[in-house]
C-alpha cells in the first residue's frame, strides 16, 4: 500500500511542480540575485539609484521566493496527509529503497506524460 502512496505523491507532486512552473521560478531567483550581485559592485551607478533599484529587486525577489517556499509547503502537507492514511509511507519515503522507487516512478511518468502529450 506505501508504494501505491508513493505513486500518488510523485504524480501529485510532478503535476504541482509542473502546473506552477518551478523551475522558472527557480530560474527568475537565480536571475534576480545576479542582477543584485552586479548592482552591489557596479560603481556607474549613482546610490540613488542603488537604492531604489535594490528595493525594487527585493520586493520581487521576496514574491519570488515566498512562491517557492509555498510550493515546497504544499508537496511537505501532501506527505503529512498521505502518511495519516497510508501506513509506512513515510518510512519508505525516507529509505534509500524509497528514494530508488521514487527516483525511478518519477523519470517512468514524465516519460510516459511526454509520450502522450507528444501524441496529442
Amino acid at each position: 500500500m506505501a508504494h501505491l502512496g508513493l505513486i500518488i505523491l510523485i504524480v501529485l507532486s510532478i503535476e504541482i511542480l509542473t502546473h506552477v512552473k518551478i523551475l522558472s521560478q527557480i530560474k527568475l531567483n537565480i536571475n534576480l540575485y545576479h542582477k543584485l550581485t552586479k548592482l552591489f559592485f557596479s560603481k556607474k551607478i549613482s546610490d540613488t539609484w542603488k537604492e531604489k533599484l535594490i528595493l525594487s529587486y527585493s520586493k520581487k525577489l521576496l514574491l519570488v521566493s515566498l512562491k517557492i517556499c509555498s510550493i515546497i509547503i504544499l508537496i511537505i502537507l501532501i506527505i503529512f496527509i498521505l502518511d495519516q492514511f497510508i501506513e509506512n509511507i513515510l518510512p519508505l519515503l525516507l529509505s534509500f529503497k524509497g528514494v530508488v522507487e521514487a527516483s525511478v516512478f518519477t523519470i517512468i511518468y514524465i516519460s510516459l506524460k511526454n509520450f502522450f502529450n507528444a501524441q496529442l
